[in-house]
This record gives structure tokens, sequence and C-alpha cells, in this order.
């Protein structure tokens, strides 16, 4: 029997990811359409965790990416003015020590709440320690910053050397039958695939022509343009990326080996792209020059799966990148679909039904948790008085509903259970806290009922680690070493 064959329209980090992991997964040939003027934004990017699972399944080190992505360590996200009650904190990468004898309670994150702990008590250490363990690869540490250039540099290397096709040419035209997609013409020549992937980014090429309509999430999510821009290396390397509150949005911060990657994300109701460069330059104290202009309608598709076809990435979903949703979105839809596609290249329609149900879920968890953090006591500008009063999904009113009487737990969350769900207790119990929408007194009463001879003796995991690592080397010290500097 001859392998199925897989076209993907549209590289990027999405396409590339999608072929790795198709490549692992499947046997077919694989062969990606990537036209060489595509655009890439190129000045720093996140990861979620999900980006370790992704390079365990395709056999590649986080040494390896580290170094070939001119990446550093990322142990979080430090919020600088989100909320002046409580002044700066960071979401921190850490694991909570859970025990099945206790159930789905992250029992050490509620305890520290229940004491009231402030932002610097609680993860403190990763606001002002940059040291990393050398003793263990990445300090033991999941997530990573990336040159963005450099990430698609190395994994085309990589897509070629598996034997992924990789063609030089632009999609002009879709060509359908009563099966979905026939075939791709290009200024090049047709391709002809049992199955299709669109990474076309915002074009959205291939899944559109099959009836796929945008579900925008603008009411919830109001920044609509971005302006991104490099800036020169650091002598530090912080480990955390910084989202810094802006008149109208706010700013990402993200140190790469050899320059910063930088962006002011915000919402055109309240500022133009030329007003947004110069509250820029007032901060740098300098001309600041963009490297690119971004306009986008936050939301998703109503079906990523139709027909023959898939769409990931942009394609499919895009959010403000607060909490690095992207890249790690990219990876689940790749592994829900790689388990649904049959030997000659097709999807059941219940299977296509189910990777829509599970891609919904997907995105109204991590819309949910962004939403999140805009529930805050900022209302230092029009716009930041605005974010008071925007409307909020009815799925995060409920967990709302709920944080007033306990901590959130998986039970909360029926997506998580599936294992694609991006952010789950841990992520919004944090926030929530932060955002004084958790109260230490409801986490007392959560501590207050267990069984004292039941309870975990051991730490929270990484959380104990990091403050360990304070012995190990500098970060940037340690990217050097890992680039033979």
């Amino acid at each position: 029997m001859s392998k199925m064959k897989i076209t993907i329209a549209g590289g990027g980090t999405a396409g590339l990811v999608t072929a790795l992991i198709f490549n692992t997964r499947l046997n077919a040939d694989i062969e990606m359409i990537v036209p060489s003027n595509i655009g890439i934004i190129g000045v720093g990017e996140g990861s979620t965790e999900h980006w370790t699972t992704f390079l365990n399944f395709i056999g590649i080190t986080k040494t390896q990416s580290l170094k070939n992505t001119k990446g550093t360590v990322k142990a979080g996200i430090n919020f600088k003015g989100w909320t002046p009650e409580t002044g700066n904190y960071a979401h921190s990468i850490l694991s909570y020590f859970t025990d099945d004898m206790i159930g789905d309670t992250t029992y050490t994150q509620a305890k520290l709440m229940a004491e009231n702990t402030s932002a610097e008590d609680f993860a403190g250490h990763l606001l002002n320690n940059n040291y990393i363990n050398p003793n263990e690869e990445t300090g033991g540490w999941n997530q990573f910053h990336f040159n963005t250039f450099a990430l698609n540099n190395f994994f085309i290397k990589v897509a070629k050397a598996r034997g992924i096709k990789i063609v030089d040419d632009e999609i002009t035209q879709v060509h359908k039958d009563e099966n979905g997609i026939s075939k791709l013409t290009g200024t090049k020549g047709d391709y002809t695939a049992d199955f299709y992937v669109d990474c076309t980014g915002f074009k959205r090429l291939l899944i559109s022509e099959l009836g796929a309509k945008w579900v925008s999430y603008s009411k919830y999510l109001p920044l609509n343009e971005a302006i991104a821009f490099g800036t020169k290396d650091t002598d530090i390397y912080p480990m955390l990326t910084e989202a810094k509150t802006m008149s109208a949005g706010w700013k990402w911060t993200i140190p790469t080996y050899g320059r910063t990657g930088n962006g002011y994300i915000f919402d055109t109701d309240f500022i133009t792209k030329e007003q947004a460069h110069e509250e820029i330059n007032y901060m740098y104290g300098e001309e600041i020059e963009i490297a690119k202009h971004i306009k986008f309608d936050p939301g998703k598709l109503d079906k990523v799966c139709i027909s023959n076809c898939l769409a990931v990435g942009l394609s499919a979903n895009f959010l403000e990148p607060l909490e690095a949703t992207s890249i790690g979105s990219s990876i689940q839809q790749a592994f829900i679909a790689m388990h649904k596609i049959r030997g000659d290249g097709s999807i059941s329609p219940p299977d296509r039904k189910l990777i829509n149900t599970m891609t919904d879920g997907l995105m109204h968890n991590a819309r949910d948790f962004v939403a999140l953090h805009y529930i805050n006591d900022n209302r230092s500008t029009p716009f930041w008085e605005k974010c008071a009063e925007l409307p909020r999904p009815d799925s995060l009113m409920a967990l709302l509903e709920s944080l007033k009487y306990k901590p959130l737990d998986l039970h909360d969350f029926d997506m998580y259970k599936s294992g694609y769900c991006m952010f789950g207790p841990d992520n919004f119990n944090l926030v929530a806290y932060f955002h004084r929408l958790l109260k230490p007194e409801i986490c007392q009463l959560q501590i207050d009922s267990f069984n004292p001879n039941v309870l975990p003796s051991s730490g929270s995991g990484i959380y104990e680690m990091s403050r360990n690592n304070a012995s190990g080397i500098p970060h940037k010290e340690y990217i050097q070493r890992i680039n033979n500097i």
C-alpha cells in the first residue's frame, strides 16, 4: 500500500511544527509549499511547556533547541502594572505538589494563598533570580524564548533532513470537488495530496474555500494591532517574559541570544500606530525602528477541520500573545489531529467533528485565561477603564463564580481532562489571587478541609528547585556556554 500524501500550504512555526509532528507519527509523504517571501515577525516569541512535549516527541533535546533558536530559558511572565493594588507579580511556571490521596487540588499553592503571601514572597526569587543549574539540562525548566527567524531556519533544516519536501511557491488557486480540496495551483505548478493543512496565516487560503467562518472574540479581548521591534542585547537575561501595561494596551519584552524582542499591542479605539510608536520612543528615549506592524481580529474559526483540510496556527485562531498561546495551540492542534488521520489520508466525519469540538475547547480555555487578566484594579487610562466594563464569556463567569467559594481544581475544566487544554487550575488560581478575585480566607477554607494525616510531606516541585538554582551560574553565562562562547 502506498503512503498517504499530506501537503501543508504555508510555512512559519505552525507549518513546521505540524510537519514534524505528522512526520514522526504518520506513515506519510509530507510536502510543504512555502513562499520565500513569507513574513516572520522575528523579534522574539515565548513558549508554554507544550514546547518541551513537542521536542520530546520529535526527538530533539531542549539544549539543541536553545542553541539553534538563539533561545533563552523562560520561567514565567513578569506582569508589571496590571494590579496597582498588589504590585508586580510573576505568573511563574511552578509545578505544585499534588497527591491523588487528596484529590485534584494544588495543596501547596492554596496554602501559600491562604497565608496571604505577597508577590515577592510567592515567586520573588523568579523576579530576581537569573541563575541556572548547569548540571541539569536547561536547569530543569521546560519553557523558552526564541528568535523566530532562527527557530524557523533550524526547523527547516530538521524537516529537510527527515525527508519533508519544502517547495518555494505561492498558492494562487484552490480546486475543490465532492471530497473537499482536489488540488492546489501555485505559480510554479499543481500540488495534489490526500490531506491538506492550511498554514497560510491570516489569509486562510484553503480552509476559507471550504466555508470556514471566523468567530471574533473582540468583545472580550479588545486589542487589535501591534508594533514589534528589536533592541540591543542586554547584560542580564531575565528568565521571565515581561508584560508591562501601557496607555492603550501592554508591551512585551523577550530576551533572546544577541538581541531583545519587543512589541506594543494596543486598542485602536484609544491610540493609532503612530501614537503607539511615539509612546515607545518616549519610553526608550530614542527613535525605535519598527520591524513589523500587525493588524488582527482575535478569535477562531467555527471549524478548523472540514473535509480533507485542517487549519493550524494563525489560519485557525489567534489571540494576543499575553500567555504565549500561539505556538502552544498549534502544537496541541497537531497532536489532536495526528490521532485521527487514517492510512488513506482521510479523517472520518465523527473524528472531524471531534477535532472541531476539542479545538473549540482549547481556544475557549485560552480566551478565558487571557480575558481573566483584564479583570483588575487598573483604572489609569480610558483604555483600562474600558477593560473594567468588558463583557466576559459565560464560561469565564462560571469560573469566577466558583472562585468566590474555593480555588479551582481539575473538575472545573472539562477540556483539561482530555490532556489538550493549555491552562488549568494552577494558572487561573494564581492570576485570580493576585487580581484579588481569589481571597486568602477562601483558600484557608480549602486548607481546613484536609485531614492533616494525608497532606503531602514534600514541597512544590519546581517551586523549591528554582530557589535552589540560585547556587548555579547566571542565565546569560549558561546561554553563552551553550553557544560555545
